[in-house]
């Protein structure tokens, strides 16, 4: 099983605890009583503006499905890129990618299946 997409929603500083607490440990704990888990995301944001940077996007597998790899971006999408810099032609490539294509990022990750 495949669970995956924009979940709008992302891990709280402090997200622990009474309710209400972040509502991604919400999800995790969900899939992680049907053995679903996440494939890690650490290098990259899946959504990114001129102002915010976030990772909304998640993949989530059984244990049939073997990934293989890492999970992909696109270079806009990485941690790396110069989006706290103030520069001009950052910020028009940013508003460029949101404008033709989509504030969010696409992910990708190599998988197979047991069958």
């Amino acid at each position: 099983m495949i669970v995956l997409g924009d979940f709008n929603t992302y891990r709280t500083k402090g997200g622990s605890g009474v309710p209400p607490a972040d509502d991604f440990l919400f999800f995790e704990s969900l899939f992680s009583a049907l053995s679903i888990m996440k494939i890690k995301n650490t290098d990259y944001f899946t959504y990114v503006t001129n102002r915010y940077q976030n990772v909304f996007d998640h993949i989530f597998v059984s244990s049939k499905v073997t990934v293989k790899g890492e999970q992909e971006t696109l270079p806009i999408c990485s941690k790396d890129f110069p989006l706290s810099k103030n520069h001009l032609d950052v910020k028009r490539e940013i508003n460029d990618y949101n404008e033709n294509y989509s504030d969010h990022c696409p992910i990708s990750a190599n998988l197979s299946f047991q069958i």
